[in-house]
């Protein structure tokens, strides 16, 4: 049947269950993406098979946008093969991208994101949730003028909010790890805040080409999700270069409770084509803040840990305000004006102090006067148990002051006691072995470690379930 309508150029892609073919579709001579699932040969899992099919099918039959992938045809072949056919797209995921050009500037990251957020907020007004929104799922090519244009795919794991129609099972989760929200992670009811969650995660991969939550293991990524706070841009990139507000937008897409997050796609839309409207010289670097040179040595599991390790000096993380030049964005304003000054600590609740004026704790947001000339002003941040930091900024000519800082935990030196005397070493029993073990030319027991039994080598020990396996109840994606 497929044969006859369907001419195959060749294979694109193939998951656990299925391919996806570049063919011709006969008698138009439209090139078109043809997906063919073969139905699972366990007759158990044949129902929920269908369900996912059909499901997907009836996703894509609702939706037409420029942001979307089109779905031409879909159906089943007398011999039970499932198929769909959709517009062919020739480009690249944005995973492959990412692997081959690194993070993207935030100038094409925001315009990417629009596009897939404009495409998921169609979908949401039509009553579907996507709930599998990962770089893989995003189809990266070009227009005629040569921009890049995003198409959303596989609606595989959608969810219809009309008449609530769901392949999800009871106790069953479903998704990508690395993308999932906390929601879908603790298998509860998901909705389009779901795909804001995710949203945030691709604008996090994009800019720095990591993921924010990633463990060793499956159950671990996910359960990151839950438990770890938010990582700032500046711990994993604090080269980057970005607008005032898209680090804000970004982390708002990722509150773990969905009632902090956006509660609309189109919300978020209207703050990133803000930010796409801010021309990039008004861009904001991320760089230092200097930590007091008297506890710098109990500092260096943390810098290490944060990645930023400026030679012997012991420097972790801070923001301050700069073009890629080098100078000040906001340096602008001239004569007496107000300041905007925002300070974060990791953790939170740290207390702000300019001389004896405590200005409050963090996250702090205060309005501070400036005379207009030189006006160096020095912020001493503390918190308890931990190392305080003192940073001195000149508010002359700003309109903004933004810091990021990273407090690291107050470390004890250790006692150094004068080593003990030399006790005499008693030595067991030489053992048994074999006269090439016990030549002359052989090493002895002091310069080379006895090797296992062979049969030691052998013998695995079996993997510990709560370290590799996932959830009970979690299934992967098998159209990955």
């Amino acid at each position: 049947m497929l044969a006859g309508r369907y001419q195959i150029q060749r294979l694109i892609a193939r998951g656990g269950m299925g391919s996806v073919y570049e063919a011709v579709q006969e008698p138009l001579g439209r090139r078109v993406a043809l997906k063919v699932l073969a139905q699972p040969p366990n007759a158990s899992d044949a129902e929920a098979f269908a369900n996912r099919f059909l499901l997907e099918a009836s996703s894509l039959a609702r939706l037409s946008h420029p942001h979307t992938v089109t779905l031409h045809d879909y159906g089943q072949t007398q011999d039970g093969i499932y198929f769909l056919v959709m517009e062919y797209v020739d480009g690249q995921p944005l995973s492959r991208l990412l692997q081959s050009h690194g993070p993207l500037p935030p100038e094409r990251t925001i315009r990417l994101m629009l596009q897939v957020a404009r495409a998921v907020n169609n979908a949401h007004r039509h009553g579907v949730i996507h709930r599998d929104l990962k770089p893989s799922n995003l189809l990266v090519t070009t227009n005629t003028e040569g921009e890049d244009l995003v198409k959303v795919v596989d609606f595989g794991l959608a969810k219809l909010t009309e008449g609530d129609q769901s392949i999800t099972v009871t106790g069953m989760i479903l998704g990508s790890p690395h993308c999932m929200a906390p929601e879908q992670v603790q298998g509860v009811e998901v909705d389009e805040r779901t795909d804001i969650y995710a949203l945030g995660v691709l604008m996090f991969r994009t800019l720095t080409g990591q993921y924010p939550f990633h463990g060793s293991t499956t159950t671990a990524t996910m359960i990151a999700h839950i438990q770890n706070p938010i990582p700032r841009l500046a711990e994993v990139s604090p080269d980057l270069v970005i607008p005032d507000g898209l680090e804000d937008v970004m982390r708002k897409a990722l509150a773990k409770d969905p009632q902090n997050r956006y509660q609309d796609m189109g919300t978020l839309i209207k703050d990133l084509v803000a930010l796409g409207a801010i021309p990039a010289q008004e861009f904001t670097h991320v760089s230092t803040i200097m930590l007091p040179k008297a506890r710098r040595r109990t500092l260096l599991p943390v810098v290490a840990f944060g990645g930023v390790l400026l030679g012997l000096l012991g420097v972790l993380v801070l923001s301050f305000s700069t073009t890629p030049s080098g100078t000040d964005a906001a340096a602008v304003v001239d004569g007496p004006h107000e300041v905007r000054v925002t300070i974060r600590s990791t953790p939170e609740g740290a207390t702000v102090r300019m001389g004896e004026r405590v200005l409050g704790t963090t996250p702090l947001d205060v309005n501070l006067s400036s005379e207009g000339d030189a006006d160096p002003r020095t912020f001493d941040i503390s918190l308890d148990g931990h190392t305080p930091v003192q940073a001195e900024r000149d508010l002359a000519g700003r309109s903004a002051l933004d810091l990021d800082v990273v407090l690291a935990p107050v470390v004890a030196e250790p006692v150094e006691e004068p080593p003990p005397d030399p006790l005499p070493v008693e030595r067991a029993p030489p053992r048994q072995t074999t006269p090439e073990k016990t030549s002359k030319a052989g090493p002895t027991k002091e310069t080379q470690p006895e090797k296992p039994p062979a049969k030691a080598t052998q013998e695995a020990p079996p993997p510990k379930e709560s370290e590799e396996s996932p959830p009970a109840g979690y299934k992967s994606n098998p159209f990955d």
